[in-house]
């Protein structure tokens, strides 16, 4: 077997010396694929896919013309880990990412590689951690924080990424505290 290996992956690497188009695996010691990948005009091209060693699928990539155009997926333990989808090598549309549990972490929006739109981080248990808007990859306007029961914890206002104005304090049993004004 390691044999029949050995001269597909010496074959391939043959072929591909003389021929930039073309389908190509590459394997681990133990003969588990590691990559497959797809060339035309010698640029990555089509699906991109990596495995761990054991053959679990640990990435998927889409390119056109050797540029990420399509769904970017990572794997952890045969589970969906993260996706996004790129136009022309930048991040454009929802950008997702889950906990090992399968409960979702993360959802933002980019344009153009940007974060622009709402953002909302989450905890392990499905409840929001954090929520807000950002505008050319930066915090802005008001943004609000919770305890992991769901109660508010702090909230206030981002300008360019930064505090700014009056912060309220909460305790996790939703009594405001203290506000602070923050230059």
């Amino acid at each position: 077997m390691y044999y029949k290996i050995l001269i597909y992956s010496l074959s391939c690497i043959l072929i591909s010396a003389c021929n930039n188009d073309g389908k190509r695996i590459e394997y681990y010691d133990n003969g588990n694929i590691r990559h497959i990948r797809f060339f035309k005009n010698g640029k990555l091209d089509s699906l991109f896919q990596n495995f761990d060693s054991t053959g679990k699928l640990t990435l998927e990539l889409h390119y056109k013309n050797g540029l990420l155009n399509g769904y970017d997926r990572t794997y952890k333990n045969g589970r969906l880990k993260s996706e996004s989808y790129f136009v022309n090598d930048n991040e454009h549309g929802m950008v997702r990412s889950w906990y090992e549990n399968g409960q979702l972490q993360c959802n933002d929006y980019r344009i153009d590689g940007y974060g622009q739109g709402i953002e909302i981080h989450y905890y392990k248990n499905g409840n929001i951690f954090s929520e807000g808007q950002n505008k050319n990859d930066a915090r802005t306007g008001l943004w609000k924080f919770y305890y992991e029961n769901g109660i508010l914890e702090k909230e206030g206002i981002y300008q360019d990424g930064h505090e700014s104005g009056v912060w309220k304090f909460y305790n996790n049993a939703g009594q405001l505290i203290s506000e602070k004004n923050i230059h």
